[in-house]
């Protein structure tokens, strides 16, 4: 495997691995001022 394709994939890895958390952050950033109103 190149070089560059296996630090995409680490990349990618840590970027599904956090996925969830940081989608979840970033939804409630969103909806609490939504739900104040």
């Amino acid at each position: 495997m190149h070089r560059q394709e296996r630090d995409h994939a680490t990349v990618w890895h840590q970027l599904s691995r956090g996925t969830m958390s940081d989608w979840v952050r970033a939804g409630a950033q969103l909806l609490r001022p939504l739900c104040m109103t």
